[in-house]
């Protein structure tokens, strides 16, 4: 585990400062706000995309035709939600960065889909995806719901695709256990006006019933040793870093884990700070140390 010791950034602070006082005024968190509105129409980007249909699955691709190496992406929302603004913002910034095609798959959402479903034509989109580009090097990123996802298909991709696999995983915030069960979680919820444990427990519940702490979904409970070099990012005000914590514990001859010290829930998708250029460094530097090697 390696703690990013550096004062948070000015901008990061604007951020989470706007998040709590927003919180203290309507003593609303920003994932309740986002439950109320979500029946409004989706995000999509009106230009610089692929759009492949796959089954009932969209796949948004930001294409680098130079490039052989390619990151899938899915997106958070706690398995409820759709992405949004943030997430193409962050994937368009990892594409020409990195110099990578990325892949955006459009995943199902509870509660009209339920966990192993999701999982299963999440799947099939990847394994598509690698038939359409066999000799490239695949990786798979995320955040938060999505990052926890992304395990799951991981683990499952070897049954499923024999010819590929993804030679690393970039997990931003991942949700890696559905049930909440951590008690060091209460300690937390006071510094994450992102969302608060019940609110989470409900959106788990929509997605996987009461099954909460099946390993497809909650990776925390399986055996993730032949997944190749997962990297974490986390904060030690993100609701979910306790559980990051037991993942890194239990996985730690493949797993490297990054705390920023203060931050909270999925910081790097924010935008134009200090620690989001880190999140997006760390990537590029893991693929291209693996494209040479």
């Amino acid at each position: 585990m390696t703690v990013i010791n550096s004062k948070v950034s000015f901008a990061s602070k604007v951020i989470k400062s706007m998040l709590k006082r927003r919180y203290r005024v309507s003593k609303k968190t920003f994932m309740y706000a986002q439950l109320k509105n979500r029946q409004k129409a989706d995000y999509l980007p009106d230009k610089g995309y692929d759009v492949l249909e796959i089954g009932n699955i969209i796949v948004y691709s930001r294409i680098k035709e130079h490039s052989k190496n390619h990151i899938v992406y899915l997106h958070g929302g706690a398995y409820i939600l759709k992405g949004n603004k943030l997430h193409f913002s962050c994937i368009e910034e990892i594409s020409d960065i990195c110099d990578c095609t990325v892949h955006y798959i459009d995943y199902l959402i509870a509660p009209a889909h339920f966990a192993e479903e999701v999982v299963k034509t999440t799947l099939l989109s990847v394994v598509e995806l690698m038939k359409m580009y066999t000799d490239h090097s695949f990786y798979i990123a995320g955040d938060s719901a999505g990052a926890g996802l992304a395990l799951g298909v991981s683990k499952e991709l070897g049954s499923f695709y024999k010819e590929n696999e993804f030679k690393g995983h970039f997990l931003l915030s991942p949700w890696v256990d559905l049930s909440m069960t951590n008690k060091e979680i209460e300690e937390i919820e006071p510094h994450d006006v992102f969302f608060k444990r019940d609110e989470l427990l409900l959106c788990a519940k929509e997605y996987a019933g009461d099954d909460l702490k099946h390993p497809l979904w909650s990776p925390l409970y399986a055996d993730n040793s032949m997944l190749k070099d997962i990297i974490i990012y986390t904060g030690t005000n993100d609701l979910l870093y306790p559980d990051i914590v037991l993942f890194e514990q239990k996985n730690s001859v493949n797993t490297t884990v990054y705390v920023y010290n203060e931050l909270t829930h999925v910081f790097a998708l924010f935008p134009k700070t200090k620690e989001r250029a880190s999140f997006i460094n760390t990537i590029n530097e893991t693929i291209n140390y693996k494209s040479e090697n």
